[in-house]
């Protein structure tokens, strides 16, 4: 019914869903509306950059997908689980946190500053290419699907501490 979806939709807007809670139609319409926008927002990322699939680092790194979309400075880091069924031995809930990911990273192409369109979450990361990577745990700490977008680096003055006298 397009009208309830587009109520729903309605109502998802500037919302941080929960995925222990979210309903399995509201989660899809949420992550969809969400990837819209992405797509809308940058579309040369979309249309004209490169795919280059991630190295996915640690103990038992089949259960996660990475790649990212790259195209002149910006990026698109996108994250997903996979056999989520297994990793979690039968228990339907969605695997998030470090009981379900432990030590696994994920190493990027790029330095830079991540934030992610489900969550609003920001991941920093340095230009030392040994020390680029994600841990999957935070990326999946609160919905087990991440995409994440290049932002724009903040002035230095802005990083700064204010300091009181």
């Amino acid at each position: 019914d397009y009208e309830a979806a587009a109520r729903q939709l309605e109502e998802l807007q500037g919302v941080r869903i929960d995925a222990q809670s979210a309903g399995f139609d509201a989660a899809k319409l949420f992550v969809t509306s969400r990837l819209l926008q992405a797509r809308k927002d940058d579309p040369a990322l979309f249309e004209q950059g490169s795919y280059q699939p991630l190295q996915v680092e640690g103990e038992q790194s089949e259960p996660v997908v990475a790649y990212a979309r790259l195209h002149e400075e910006r990026c698109c880091v996108v994250v997903l689980p996979r056999w989520s069924a297994r990793l979690k031995q039968g228990v339907l809930e969605p695997p998030l946190g470090e009981q379900s990911w432990g030590d696994l990273t994920i190493a990027l192409p790029l330095a830079g500053n991540l934030r992610d369109v489900l969550t609003g979450k920001r991941f920093e990361t340095t230009s030392d290419t040994e020390n680029r990577k994600l841990r999957v745990a935070e990326v999946f700490e609160s919905f087990p699907i991440a995409v994440m977008l290049t932002e724009e680096p903040r002035p230095a003055e802005l990083r700064r501490p204010v300091r009181r006298q």
